[in-house]
């Protein structure tokens, strides 16, 4: 029997009571190094005078910074696993992923961008019909398609979430695989997965009112659960039964 979304949350605050610093560490270092990185180009962009080369060279570099992002990100998820499976962990895990086959990451980012841009494209289609002529009908239309897109977007993404753990749990696995591996895994797991995202809305608007703050907890304690929950699915905690064929 699979952990309820309530007892992963349990399971999470266990793991992280007196060890909410390698995890808040890594959260704050993966959100700096990007930041500081995209920093000089975010000033170029900022200029009166750039050129349009100038600005296209930005929004390029821009979505390379982003693919870091995803594989520092990768080594956040790498300590969450750690600390779930209660194996040792440090900082210094966060950089895994760079050093141990980065291009699987940065493929797996690529394809989540590619899948989000198909995805969006109903309702593009949509703004763009209602913008031509904007008939009440036409508007209708493209708030349809937008929740069409949106819904699908959604869908996907829950069916992938398992992506990044899997290629962190085997290094022979390609990419494609792994989106495959997942894609089956979440089968009967999406609706619950959905759940646990949705319990989280409270804490996100506290992260907001407080100005980011009270993300340095939240985060790490939605992380470790997130990772929780792809460990129940597999099998490594009480109660699971699905297993990778």
């Amino acid at each position: 029997m699979m952990r309820s979304c309530k007892e992963l949350k349990r399971i999470a605050r266990e793991n992280l009571s007196g060890h909410y610093n390698t995890p808040m560490g890594a959260f704050l270092a993966a959100g700096f190094i990007t930041f500081a990185i995209e920093l000089p180009f975010s000033m170029l962009l900022q200029n009166q005078y750039a050129t349009t080369f100038q600005m296209v060279l930005f929004y390029v570099v821009d979505f390379l910074i982003a693919l870091v992002g995803i594989v520092l990100n990768a080594g956040v998820s790498d300590i969450h696993l750690r600390m779930g499976r209660h194996k040792e962990y440090r900082l210094s895990n966060m950089f895994g992923p760079i050093k141990t086959r980065p291009d699987r990451y940065l493929i797996a980012g690529f394809l989540a961008t590619v899948i989000a841009f198909v995805m969006a494209l109903p309702l593009a289609a949509g703004v763009v019909i209602a913008v031509m002529n904007p008939t009440v009908e036409r508007i209708l239309l493209a708030v349809g398609l937008g929740l069409l897109s949106a819904a699908l977007l959604v869908y996907l993404e829950l069916r992938f979430s398992f992506v990044f753990y899997l290629l962190l749990d085997h290094e022979e696995m390609t990419t494609i695989d792994a989106y495959k591996v997942s894609f089956g895994l979440m089968k009967q797991n999406v609706g619950r997965l959905l759940y646990v995202y949705l319990s989280f809305i409270g804490m996100g608007l506290l992260g907001v009112i407080t100005l980011g703050i009270g993300m340095l907890w939240i985060s790490p304690y939605q992380s470790q659960t997130l990772a929780l929950f792809y460990l129940d699915v597999i099998g490594e905690l009480p109660g699971a039964s699905e297993e990778i064929d």
